[in-house]
């Protein structure tokens, strides 16, 4: 997993907390091979900026060979906003 943060200090407290939940979640796991090879990697990147989300995508790249799946949380909650404004 590759997250992006505003700042390289938030990017490197969650990817520790997300590290410890991992570390957690392959002590509870029953199938702890699912998890051997999890990775949590990130960057600080302001995703208004285009050249900000094109270092983003080479990153991603980068540690992993390739992009598989695209989130945006930023976007998911943009549509879940207007979709409740829509529905009320």
């Amino acid at each position: 997993m590759i997250l992006c943060k505003d700042s390289p200090e938030s990017v490197d407290t969650t990817i520790r907390e997300l590290e410890e939940n991992l570390k957690e979640g392959m002590i509870t796991a029953s199938n702890r091979t699912s998890l051997a090879h999890a990775k949590v990697v990130g960057i600080a990147c302001d995703v208004c900026e285009p050249s900000d989300v094109q270092k983003l995508a080479n990153f991603a790249v980068n540690e992993f060979g390739s992009i598989d799946i695209w989130v945006s949380v930023l976007a998911f909650s943009a549509v879940l906003c207007n979709l409740h404004f829509t529905l009320s």
